[in-house]
């Protein structure tokens, strides 16, 4: 069995202040190939797919001439995506065929790729440690890739929550001045029906001055009779609706009362979210 280079080949890299520690371990793993050495790394917030093709991709990058040749891709065979005779100029020359492992756990991933090339496995004893040490920082590299395109989604969805916050206050806005111009129009209404009355009211007094005597008087007083009895009609009506209108107002009075409050608590979690997205920015910043 090939031997390591060291039982236990550990290389740490640290991210900058308040990132995660982020290790590249060389040990050996099970492969469909046997025992055989692995560039391990452990990976916070990355997805299984998201692994591969940017593992993918880094091994053959895109351009315009790739357009017109066969490149390379992953084959998923069991446990193991394998991509065969890919150049991997970052480490070193000729063709190497490419193993990834990817373990998933709740919030984080472990990737382990090994690198099979014509002199064997890098990593092992037969290989050099040029090589090893090349590979170690391509999988570092390629770490890195993963956990920013990781935290790029996550700041994607916090974005994404930010703008539905501000949705939500611009609904409880439009709410807000709804009632408002429905309050206002309420109160209009009233003073409206308030003159109305005033000028019911200056009616029935004047006719009470009218002097009803002669001939006609008693037809004259039915008359009066009638049309007061019409503008008392009158008067009630609207009392009875001024009175409905100030119930409305009241209870719309409420409903903007807890409008405002819950306009707060959105603007508050608003200025949480804001605070969050810059934590996330500066977590992304950070990853180099």
């Amino acid at each position: 069995m090939r031997t390591l280079i060291l039982i236990i080949f550990i290389f740490t890299f640290q991210f900058a202040q308040g990132q995660e520690e982020i290790k590249v371990n060389l040990k050996e793993y099970p492969t469909s190939k046997g025992n055989q050495p692995a560039f391990e790394v452990e990976i916070p917030q990355a997805k299984t797919n998201d692994a591969v093709s940017i593992l993918e991709k880094k091994l053959v990058p895109g351009g315009f001439f790739s357009m017109f040749k066969k490149n390379p891709k992953f084959v998923q065979e069991k446990d193991e995506w394998i991509m065969r005779g890919v150049e991997i100029r970052e480490i070193g020359p000729g063709l190497t065929d490419v193993y990834l492992q990817v373990a998933a756990f709740p919030g984080t991933i472990f990737a382990r790729v090994f690198f099979d090339t014509a002199d064997g496995f890098i990593g092992s004893s037969d290989n050099m440690l040029q090589n090893s040490e090349s590979a170690l920082k391509f999988v570092r590299d390629y770490a890195v890739e993963v956990y920013k395109h990781a935290v790029s989604l996550e700041l994607q969805d916090e974005e994404n929550n930010l703008k539905s916050m501000e949705r939500d206050l611009g609904k409880l806005s439009k709410g807000q001045s709804r009632s408002d111009r429905q309050i206002s129009s309420l109160r209009s209404d009233i003073t409206d029906m308030k003159r109305e009355n005033d000028e019911y009211s200056m009616r029935l007094d004047r006719r009470e001055t009218i002097n009803l005597e002669g001939l006609d008087g008693e037809a004259l007083r039915e008359q009066h009779a009638e049309t007061a009895k019409e503008i008392e009609k009158d008067i009630r009506s609207n009392e009875k609706q001024i009175r409905r209108n100030e119930r409305k107002i009241s209870k719309l009075e409420r409903k903007v009362g807890k409008n405002l409050r819950d306009q707060g608590d959105q603007l508050n979690l608003i200025d949480k979210q804001k605070l969050k997205i810059k934590e996330v920015e500066e977590k992304l910043g950070n990853i180099k």
